[in-house]
């Protein structure tokens, strides 16, 4: 899997990209309203969830081998697949996890999806709890290697 497509960027420097690396208008498409993370993170209102939504993202992209990409809601990470979905809001976020294989002993986990948890993430939550299960999530994704010690 290819190291983050957009490069060693902080997200404050790659916002003006439509989170495959590309900027749409370059592409042609002044005609298509594409989600970039900039238009995500234009919903949030409130500047400390802003921050922590940042300091969120350079979690997930500071580990390895992790793409991101963006949906209508979400900012995606990947390795193999999914596993972690930041979902801005006006006055807080949420953030999915792959429930499979991930402890959670805060009882963060909200909805009973049998695949993603989804952790509400308010300003009075530590964040590190939340970075925590997303480090779980990540560490499912990865390959098992079978007789290497």
């Amino acid at each position: 899997m290819a190291a983050l497509s957009e490069g060693s960027l902080t997200p404050a420097e790659s916002l003006e990209s439509n989170g495959e690396g590309q900027n749409d208008e370059a592409n042609g498409d002044k005609n298509t309203k594409s989600q970039t993370v900039e238009t995500l993170l234009a919903k949030t209102v409130d500047p400390q969830v802003l921050e922590r939504i940042k300091e969120m993202m350079c979690f997930c992209e500071a580990l390895p081998n992790v793409e991101r990409y963006v949906t209508r809601h979400h900012i995606v990470y990947r390795t193999n697949r999914a596993f972690a979905k930041i979902y801005p809001q006006r006055f807080q976020f949420w953030v999915d996890v792959i429930r499979t294989g991930v402890a959670d002993p805060h009882r963060l986990l909200k909805h009973k999806h049998p695949v993603h948890g989804h952790i509400e993430v308010p300003n009075g939550l530590d964040l590190q709890k939340v970075k925590d299960l997303v480090q779980q999530s990540y560490g499912t994704t990865l390959a098992v290697e079978v007789g290497v010690n």
